[in-house]
């Protein structure tokens, strides 16, 4: 696993949150279910987050 590196500046929590979530979604290939327990939180929470976030499914 690739360690994180921090510049300067920190990246706020609502870009790290969307950073996290993207990557959950690619890793799982669109798969709510799954990309939800990779970040150990709910289908409605992760479903709420991609509606409100990025307008869609």
């Amino acid at each position: 696993m690739m360690p994180l590196e921090f510049h300067e500046t920190l990246p706020t929590i609502r870009q790290l949150t969307a950073l996290l979530v993207k990557e959950a979604m690619k890793r799982s290939f669109g798969n709510l279910d799954k990309a939800a327990g990779m970040l150990g939180i709910s289908r409605q929470t992760i479903l709420r987050y991609v509606m409100r976030e990025f307008n869609r499914i």
